[in-house]
């Protein structure tokens, strides 16, 4: 899921301070650097986008896409759990 190489100081800390992939991964799409002196960053998610993605992820729970080839969404939907309709595309 972490496209970007970490170090094995980052390894060790995540694992100390329980931080999971799932974390880093949220991080990387949707956080905010801070540049610093030397070329370095402080990537951070702001409160309110926090809030915004909290609760477009409670209303998530049937939503899908189909996605067709080349990563081209075809259509989004509300899926009906009973259904395990399949999508045909063209």
């Amino acid at each position: 899921m972490n496209s970007m190489t970490t170090t094995s100081h980052a390894k060790a800390r995540q694992r100390q301070r329980g931080i999971n992939d799932l974390q880093i991964a949220l991080l990387h799409a949707f956080g905010e650097p801070t540049y610093q002196k030397g070329g370095g960053c402080t990537v951070r998610i702001r409160e309110q986008l926090r809030l915004e993605l909290r609760g477009a992820l409670d209303k998530m729970q049937d939503v899908a896409l189909v996605e067709g080839s080349f990563g081209k969404v075809v259509t989004v939907l509300h899926e009906d759990r009973r259904s395990k309709r399949m999508y045909r595309v063209k």
